[in-house]
């Protein structure tokens, strides 16, 4: 069975799905901002800054869904 979990956001849990963040964009910038659904809308937020984004960590993931660890 499929575990959807809805958010705040909208943007529902699935277990195994790839999230993605936008890291610090540079030395003194130390937020992370996301988490997107996909890459290309995660690039798509940060057109002047592509390569900021990344795969979302597993706590990441549960952070932003309030999942228990």
């Amino acid at each position: 069975m499929l575990q959807e979990i809805t958010h705040h956001s909208g943007m529902k849990f699935i277990p195994g799905k790839d999230y993605f963040v936008c890291g610090a964009r540079s030395a003194w910038d130390t937020v992370k901002i996301g988490l997107f659904d996909t890459k290309k809308s995660a690039e798509g937020a940060f057109p002047q800054n592509p390569e900021c984004v990344r795969k979302a960590t597993d706590k990441e993931i549960k952070d932003f869904f309030n999942i228990p660890y």
